[in-house]
């Protein structure tokens, strides 16, 4: 290949590169402003907040060095390159290529993105990267920190008493393995920001489309330098380049899981809200018939009778018993099964931009010395 070089089409390149710069701060700054949950609470929500934290510095990291560091370096490299040829002639612009060794911009190509033929201009942006970073919709109403039903099993309510009174005398029939506090089983585990969790599963997937949107229109540079400068300096260019464009590309994914994870936690939460809250309107008329049933018998039983023959004088209504002990059993499995998945998100936050074995949250190649 021998050297070419057009000065005027050339010129375009730094500012699409200062764009990408900005793109990144952008994104930066999006973290800072997104990332902000409430841990003060003691749910399981908590069980993530130490990785949170680590996903979000993280996160903040990469964004930061992209834009204070890496896309500052590409794009005073760029400038100083177009600054080089500006001030030298066809001969000059010769000799300086001949400094540097050619390599073949086809291995750069391998492993990342496709081509693709926008209409776009050369050094223009195929899409707007920042415009994929939209203003989070505000959960609060969908997730509140306590469930609206919290005052029925809250730490003074009858209900709560009740329930342990009555899966105490159900441990004594069989009903369940003992008696139940539903308020350390199954109310406190529920509270806490999760609206403030759903919120980060939409910032992760924007990142992921605002950091495809950057991998996009640097591979899009890429792939139309050649038309505007060619040559053993240009091929090292567009080797960079075309690596930079596979870096970025390779955070699409981390982000992408992430958000899935959080979503998942939020979605689980609300469901479980859901599925207790049903379980307890159904409950409420079986405690006050168990409550019954239980002060009946335990009457009966003080007169003498004992405690089968009261059971069996009571037993018209001792089946509340029964159902009052399976719905709070219930409840406590279903409250389980959310701490798995909050389990699961804490084991995805600690393995967080893994994308292989051996792959992690990418780190931005240096630029090379250009002309």
């Amino acid at each position: 290949m021998g050297f070419s070089v057009d000065k005027n089409g050339l010129a375009a390149w730094p500012s699409q590169v200062d764009r990408l710069r900005e793109d990144a701060v952008s994104a930066k700054k999006y973290v800072e402003d997104q990332t902000d949950i409430n841990w003060t609470g003691e749910g399981i929500a908590n069980i993530i907040a130490g990785g949170h934290h680590e996903v979000y510095a993280r996160t903040f990291d990469f964004f930061n060095v992209a834009g204070t560091g890496t896309f500052v370096d590409y794009a005073n490299a760029a400038k100083h390159t177009l600054a080089a040829y500006t001030n030298t002639d066809q001969a000059g612009g010769e000799r300086i290529d001949s400094t540097y060794p050619g390599v073949g911009d086809a291995d750069a190509r391998a492993g990342g993105l496709d081509e693709v033929d926008y209409k776009v201009g050369r050094f223009a942006d195929v899409v707007d990267a920042q415009a994929m970073l939209t203003p989070i919709k505000d959960y609060d109403p969908e997730f509140p920190l306590e469930p609206d039903w919290t005052h029925l099993v809250s730490p003074a309510a009858w209900v709560r008493d009740g329930i342990y009174k009555v899966t105490e005398f159900g441990s004594w029939i069989g009903a369940c393995d003992r008696a139940y506090d539903p308020y350390e089983l199954i109310l406190k585990p529920l509270i806490g920001d999760w609206a403030g969790i759903r919120a980060c599963a939409d910032m992760f997937q924007n990142l992921a489309a605002s950091s495809y949107a950057m991998a996009m229109n640097v591979n899009w540079s890429a792939q139309r330098m050649p038309e505007v400068w060619q040559g053993k300096a240009s091929e090292h260019a567009i080797e960079y380049i075309y690596q930079l464009a596979n870096n970025v590309n390779l955070a699409v994914r981390p982000f992408g899981e992430m958000a899935k994870h959080y979503e998942s936690a939020a979605k689980s939460c609300n469901d479980t809200r859901g599925v207790v809250s049903d379980l307890l309107d159904g409950l409420l008329d079986s405690l006050a018939a168990a409550l019954l049933a239980a002060g009946a018998a335990s009457a009966i039983a003080a007169s003498g009778f004992g405690l089968p023959i009261a059971l069996i004088l009571a037993g018209v209504s001792v089946s509340e018993i029964y159902l009052v002990a399976r719905n709070v059993v219930r409840m406590v499995k279903v409250v389980a099964d959310l701490k798995t998945v909050v389990d699961t998100v804490e084991a995805a936050q600690g393995k967080f931009g893994v994308i292989s074995k051996d792959l992690e949250l990418p780190t931005l190649p240096t630029v090379p010395e250009l002309p």
